[in-house]
Parts: structure tokens; sequence; C-alpha cells
């Protein structure tokens, strides 16, 4: 925390050594810690370091006095006092119970408590014992050692993102109820955000809480918790910036995909400047999708694809979202041609449920059947949204349109902005000529908070 604060601060007053220790808090380190020791140039033969002593006090005169906390430690421990570096030892055997905890959660535990044996106050010890326990469904015992460091210092930001995960998990195992439980993850992360000064550790805060709201279907507060942490970002690393971008690629996407133009030009923006981003450009194309432009989006993944594939590493869910387009853009053929490998074998991972919704609109009904029997239904909301509208879409492959459309019901009651279900219901709907449903259906888009934009809406009218 201390270096990346005063890596932060030395980028902000242009008091680094080199062009090496702008790089990130890792090189500042690096360049700075050599430096301290060295009263005159040395010719660089192992390391890149020519800095020296006067260099360091001169330029950084902070990180020089926090070296020389750093070494008077050492030296400390090397004359024999055992307690010096305390610390230290005990994130030492924090490093090695996470090591091991997956594969002996006993030992693990030792470690921790031989951790707290050098430093008793050492909240991140604490923090892993919360997560080891909560990994073992000991809630309780998690719980306490929560307890224990908010004791200690209740201002510790991580603590209320380890309360977060364990709200998740006591969830996940049906120990609360969804609403008490969300409210409570939601209060947890807000509070992390509003006691860290860490920057990079907030950035990546926000992050989480924009997750946390993407995983619960609140839309809404996903967009404005990303543009809320771009109007004031710090980006004076390449890190920061990556999280800034990050959290406004999903911001813009959640509004580009209800067919806003506007975000959907400040998404491509974003890809433009970061074209090796295959995370983002994903997002682009299925912006560009959600608002009719299939063919762009076609066009977006195909450019990357080709150099993926001369690489040797071409992408699985590219491969399904080129065929969901072309399927879309009435090309069966040109679908097959991106599907076809999974019918031989290849595996979609985490991906699967995608790939069944494509089979089904594409007709290879029987090959979506047994694939969806090998699904069962997630416990996040995330999950049963997308789970429920591919089981709809299958329904739908197999002529069970009332069973279909109950589920196509079901899924825009758990997401009001599920437009792939609202555009299948209006389709079912039309072939049934239930008009009223029609219209009440296209009221409650426009009655949502963000309406649907100009590209859905030209979607619409052609429906």
């Amino acid at each position: 925390r201390k270096i990346r604060e005063l890596y932060f601060k030395a980028m902000q007053q242009n008091l680094t050594l080199d062009y090496y220790s702008r790089n990130n808090e890792h090189e500042y380190f690096a360049q700075t810690y050599p430096a301290f020791f060295k009263p005159m140039k040395v010719h660089p033969l192992d390391f890149k370091s020519m800095n020296t002593t006067a260099d360091l006090k001169r330029k950084d005169p902070e990180m020089f006095a926090f070296l020389s906390q750093l070494v008077a430690k050492e030296k400390a421990q090397l004359a024999g006092d055992e307690n010096a570096m305390a610390s230290n030892w005990a994130q030492v055997y924090i490093n090695l119970s996470e090591q091991i905890r997956s594969r002996n959660a006993e030992l693990a535990i030792n470690y921790l408590d031989t951790a707290l044996v050098w430093d008793d106050k050492y909240l991140p010890a604490y923090l892993s014992y919360a997560r080891l326990h909560t990994a073992n469904k000991n809630y309780d015992l998690a719980k306490q050692k929560l307890n224990k460091a908010t004791e200690i210092n209740p201002l510790y930001a991580p603590i209320y993102l380890a309360e977060a995960e364990l709200e998740e998990q006591l969830y996940q195992n049906n120990l609360v109820n969804e609403t008490l439980s969300m409210f409570a993850q939601e209060a947890a992360l807000k509070q992390a955000i509003s006691l860290e000064s860490d920057w990079l550790l907030r950035a990546d805060m926000y992050r989480r809480l924009q997750d946390f709201y993407l995983r619960n279907a609140m839309t809404v507060k996903a967009i404005e918790v990303g543009f809320e942490y771009n109007q004031n970002a710090p980006d004076v690393s390449t890190y920061l910036r990556d999280r800034r971008d990050e959290l406004v690629a999903i911001a813009t996407y959640s509004r580009a995909v209800l067919g806003h133009k506007r975000p959907l030009e400040v998404l491509g923006n974003l890809v433009k400047q970061k074209p090796q981003n295959y995370w983002m450009r994903g997002l682009y194309a299925d912006a560009l999708a959600g608002s009719g432009f299939y063919s762009f989006a076609v066009d977006e993944l195909l450019s990357v694809q080709k150099i993926l594939q001369a690489a040797g590493t071409p992408r699985s869910d590219y491969d399904i979202r080129i065929a969901e387009y072309y399927v879309k853009m009435n090309a069966p053929d040109s679908a097959k041609k991106y599907y076809q490998s999974f019918l031989d074998g290849r595996s979609a991972g985490a991906n699967t449920l995608r790939l069944i919704r494509v089979l089904a609109d594409a007709g290879e009904v029987e090959k979506a059947n047994q694939m969806f029997l090998t699904q069962t239904e997630p416990k996040d909301k995330a999950g049963k949204i997308e789970y429920r509208l591919t089981k709809a879409k299958v329904l739908e492959a197999n002529l069970d349109l009332p069973g279909a459309i109950q589920l196509y019901q079901e899924v825009l009651n758990l997401h009001s902005y599920q437009y792939e279900a609202a555009f299948a219901l209006l389709r079912l709907y039309k072939r049934q000529n239930k008009f009223a449903e029609i219209a009440q259906l296209t009221e409650f888009l426009y009655r949502q908070e963000i309406a649907p934009g100009n590209a859905v809406e030209a979607m619409l009218e052609k429906l």
C-alpha cells in the first residue's frame, strides 16, 4: 500500500528517478531500492538502475525515508531483534497457508495460527482465516475472525470485501434470503469503497461493485457506478487507466445494447485505443448486435479471430458469437460454419448456454436438447436469467410455445432490460395474434428508467 501511495505521488509530481520507475509501482520500487544503497554510479552489468543515493534524496525524499524505515527493520533483524520484522514473518505464513489451503485445510489453519504468533494484530491474517472458513462452510468461525479484525481496525477497507464474500456464500447455501443478502453485500462493498485510500484497490472495489450489480440484474446501478468512478478517476498509471476504461466499457455497453447510439460510439472509441483487449472487443461486437448491426459485429470479431488463428489461439466464444450473429442475419450456412466444430465435440466451456441458444435458433433442435440436459440452474440471478432464457429458446424450438412464453416472461420479470427475451415474446405474440399482449409488453419496455434507444426502436417497429 505504501509503495503504491508513494508511486502515485511520484507520478503526479514528476518525482520518479527514470523511465523505468514510471512503468508501475513494481519498477518504481525496483529502481529506488538499489539507488538507496549506491553513493556513486555503477555500470549496470546485471540490471538497469544507475541512480544514486543523492538522486533519490533530491528527487523523492519521501521514498528515501520509507526505504530508510525498511532497511532499519532489516538491520535490527540481522542484529538479533527477532520481532523487528514480525509482520513480514506473519505474511510469510499467510502465503504458505494460501498455497496449501485447497489441499490441506488443517495445515493451512496451522500456518495462520503461526502468523498470529508473530503478529497478533496483523489484519491480513484474520481475513485469510475468514476466507478459509468461508470456503469450508464454517460461517460462524469466519464471522468471528471478521469481527476480531473490525475490533483491531474498523477502518481497514478489505474487511468489508471479505464480509461481502461471506454474505454471498450464505445466500448461495440458502442460509439467508435473497433480499437481505443483496442489501448486506451492497452495503459492505460501498463501505469498502468509502474507506479505501489505495487508488488501485479502490478501482478494483468499484469494479466488484459494478459486477455485483450486473450479476443481480441492476443495470441502471451498474451504469451509474461506472460513470461515477470515471468522473474523478485517477489516471497516473497504466493500471489505473485500464481499470477506468473497464468500468466505462461496461457502463457504455450496458446502455449500447439498449439501442443507444452515443454509448456505442464511446465503446467503439475505447476499442480503437485498445485493439488487443479481446474482452472489450467482444463487448463491442455484442453492443453492435444489440443495436441490430449484425454484419458490423461479425466483421469486428472476424478481424480479431484471423490474428488469433494465425497464432494458433482462436477464441471459442468468438465463434459462438459469430454463429449467433449469422443466425440473426438469416444466414444459416455461414452460421453452421462457425458452430459445426461444437457439434463435432469442441468444448464451449463457460459459453455452453449461449451455444445452446444458437443451436436452438439455428434449428439444431436435437443437439440443443441433448446439451441442455447437462445443464443445471445456477443460484445467482444472472445465472438464473441466462438458464431460463436458454430453456425458453429450447422449448420454443420444440414448439412448446406456452412453456416458452412463460419462461420468457419470467426472464423479463427478473431482468426488465433483457431485450432478447422481449423480442422473442413479441414474435410469439405476433404469431398468435395477441395484440393486447404486444401493446402491454411494448408499454412495459418504455416504462423502464432507461427507454429503448433509436436502434432498438427501429427493431421493435420492424417486429
